[in-house]
């Protein structure tokens, strides 16, 4: 009778100790499921810490738990834990049982930390943790090792089979989670700095497939093109695009396809709302995974303002060149017309007034005194002057301008307009020489409007503003010359400035005028650009730097007097 009871109380006693390990495994196997949607869910990698500390301890029954990382320097740094001190993570924070390079470790586990040699040099802080007992389990990726979770018992502890099982398990999840969740923030940063640069990059960047439609662009394309938006864009094909297909992009993108070739090209463009420029094009093939061409890539940049003052430092060259053959040209012409101009006064003089011989000698000094008037221009466009600038309002200067032309264009049937930004700054600036730009400027709408109104009528106007402007960061007073009259022709702009063209007919121009001008304007470094269109308008813009240290000194001045 004792036999069977002690056999079913053995019976028992192993039916209970089955029944808790059936419980514990199923627990253990939870947990593994919890951390497994866990890590699914995690929006943030420090979420993936909390809940592998809460089934490390859970699970494994340790009193308390760490996780920790390798930083790029190669040291194991703390990222989360429970129940260590500060001090103790800080004296402990750096130790590992592997080297960073190690390939697949293996678990460390250590059931009496009093006795374990490994921990000399950190017994005394582990002990003094009231930590008797530990365990390394490493965080290993793909055979690279990441980092460790840490196991720490306040009894010692004999880590059984199942327990080492479930560490390596638990500790491959996490792993998996944290390289995973690194890689997705990796990720995302990279796309969040290729979206940085695409929308804030001045170049135009394009992806586009095989066939030529478009995939993306940025807004600095979108600038560039005219468009409205990114998908009114990408509705596009670069090879039917009209205004490609004009421009020879097209063609281009054609050749880069059938060739797998890069192409870098400067192009004429219109652009959707009609303003010209010149754009410079860097396309490349994209390959896929097979190495086939997929599509292109291309980087569009304008280039017109780039080039246009690339054109003039051609033509200021050019002007400097002309300048010194002018000067010497002019000197040696200068005293012989001059010995010309007096002879023929002094015969004139002796001449019998209204006499054949007094007609010529009249004549001969009408066309000398115009040579001279030519030589003087020459010797003026040649000149480099010592004076200094002094402080003036260029509002000033074209009121003592129109005083001069006022009643000429009045007589004309002109109707003058004058615009004026309030409170605008002085410059420093030779007064006489700007007038004297003013003047030719003035000149030149006069005659165009005549030539297009001979008479009376309303659009017969000429439109003059004063405003402050800013370039490359610096202001600028900006005087505008606005007149609807014949206009330029689009071939002779490129030519405006340049010594001796001209537009008009023998006898009334010498072809100086504005190129005096814009070696005035380039004398105040300065600049003057010119736009128009044939019978409609042309507008000259006459850019003057404000002088910064005067107006420092002496701050804004608005006396008029």
């Amino acid at each position: 009778m004792r036999k069977i009871i002690v056999e079913n109380s053995q019976d028992i006693a192993e039916h209970k100790r089955a029944e808790k390990a059936l419980q514990r495994r199923f627990r253990q196997l939870q947990m593994i499921h919890h951390l497994s949607e866990a890590v699914s869910r995690a929006e943030v990698i420090e979420e993936i810490y909390e809940v592998a500390l809460d089934g490390l301890q859970h699970t494994l029954e340790a009193d308390r738990s760490a996780v920790l990382l390798f930083d790029p320097d190669g040291i194991m740094r703390f990222k989360a834990w429970r129940g260590l001190s500060e001090n103790y993570r800080k004296a402990v924070e750096g130790h590992s049982p592997w080297p960073p390079d190690a390939k697949n470790p293996q678990p460390v586990l250590i059931p009496n930390a009093e006795e374990e040699p490994s921990l000399e040099t950190l017994r005394d802080v582990i002990l003094g943790e009231d930590i008797r007992a530990l365990g390394f389990i490493p965080l290993v990726y793909k055979g690279r090792l990441l980092g460790k979770f840490m196991l720490y018992y306040r009894t010692l502890h004999q880590f059984s089979q199942e327990e080492i099982q479930v560490a390596e398990t638990m500790a491959s999840h996490i792993a998996f989670a944290i390289e995973r969740k690194r890689a997705e923030e990796a990720l995302r940063e990279s796309e969040q700095r290729y979206r940085t640069l695409m929308t804030q990059t001045p170049i135009g960047v394009v992806t586009c497939d095989r066939a030529g439609n478009i995939t993306h662009v940025n807004p600095a394309l979108l600038e560039i093109l005219g468009s409205p938006s990114e998908e009114a864009t990408c509705q596009f094909n670069l090879l039917t695009l009209p205004s490609l297909v004009e421009a020879g992009i097209a063609a281009d993108f054609r050749r880069c396809m059938e060739e797998a070739t890069q192409i870098t090209a400067e192009y004429p463009y219109r652009s959707y709302w009609g303003k010209e420029s010149i754009v410079r094009l860097h396309m490349i093939p994209l390959r896929d995974e097979s190495e086939a061409v997929s599509g292109a890539l291309a980087t569009v940049e304008d280039v017109t303002e780039q080039r246009r003052l690339q054109e003039q430092l051609i033509q200021s060259a050019k002007l400097a060149s002309i300048g010194q053959l002018a000067a010497g040209v002019a000197h040696e012409i200068n005293n012989p017309i001059n010995g010309i101009i007096n002879y023929a006064q002094l015969l004139l003089n002796k001449a019998e007034p209204g006499s054949r011989q007094a007609r010529f000698l009249e004549g001969i000094l009408r066309e000398g005194n115009r040579v001279a008037h030519i030589v003087h221009d020459l010797l003026t466009f040649a000149r480099v002057e010592k004076e200094a600038h002094s402080p003036a309002h260029v509002a000033d200067i074209l009121r003592a301008t129109l005083s001069l032309t006022g009643q000429q264009l009045k007589k004309d049937g002109i109707i003058l307009e004058i615009e004026e930004q309030p409170g605008l700054p002085k410059i420093k600036c030779r007064s006489q020489r700007i007038q004297q730009v003013f003047l030719n400027l003035i000149f030149n709408a006069r005659d165009a409007l005549n030539a297009r109104y001979p008479g009376s009528d309303p659009n017969k106007r000429l439109t003059i503003r004063i405003e402050q402007v800013e370039r490359e960061g610096q202001p600028y007073v900006r005087t505008t010359f606005h007149d609807r009259g014949v206009g330029i022709p689009a071939h002779n702009l490129p030519h405006l400035f340049t010594p001796f063209f001209t537009t008009k007919r023998p006898g009334e121009g010498t072809g100086l005028g504005l190129s005096v001008s814009y070696g005035i304007v380039q004398d105040h470094r300065g600049d003057i650009q010119v736009e128009s269109v044939e019978g409609e308008y042309t507008i000259f813009r006459v850019d003057l730097p404000v002088d910064n240290e005067w107006e420092l000194r002496h701050g804004p001045c608005t006396d008029r007097r």
